[in-house]
């Protein structure tokens, strides 16, 4: 029996040692039961070594389902479809949104945006009615004093140009 040598070491030496038991068994009255036994269990390894990688495979690809809808939300399981049907440049793209998405949410959480939104949005609607009962009081006066006034009101209530997005 000769080596491969392209084979790894590990598989060099399961081989040369099947073939020298394989070669010493012809010397056995009983040699044609012993090569049934040792060819067993020869065929239990290789299929442990070949269905080891492939359940491996398996498992990563298990609860994944291709996604139906480009346009629509993804489940769980089809964004682990994409994932896992992704290139390598596609998944450390994907890995750095996360975890740019997890820092956003960590300083919105520390700062507390969810909360602060609530009271942002109480306070554009109070603006809005301000500005409402401003545009109402404008139309009903004439005069130029209350004129000049709403016009100062209205304003302060301009938000500054450095401001604006």
């Amino acid at each position: 029996m000769t080596l491969r040598p392209d084979s790894p070491d590990r598989y060099d030496r399961i081989l040369h040692a099947v073939g020298s038991a394989f070669d010493s068994l012809h010397a056995w009255p009983d040699h044609p039961r012993a090569l049934a036994t040792v060819a067993d269990a020869v065929e239990q390894l290789i299929e442990k070594e070949l269905t080891g990688p492939q359940a491996a495979l398996a498992a990563l690809h298990e609860g994944e389902e291709e996604p139906t809808d480009q346009y629509a939300n993804e489940t769980p399981a089809q964004w682990l479809w994409q994932w896992n049907h992704a290139t390598p440049e596609r998944r450390l793209d994907m890995a750095s949104r996360i975890i740019d998405a997890f820092a956003t949410a960590g300083r919105c959480h520390l700062e507390g945006h969810a909360y602060r939104a609530e009271d942002w949005r109480a306070d554009r609607a109070a603006l809005g009615r301000v500005r409402a009962e401003l545009d109402r009081w404008g139309l009903q006066t004439l005069l130029p004093q209350t004129n000049r006034a709403l016009a100062d009101v209205q304003a302060a209530l301009e938000q500054p140009k450095e401001h604006c997005p």
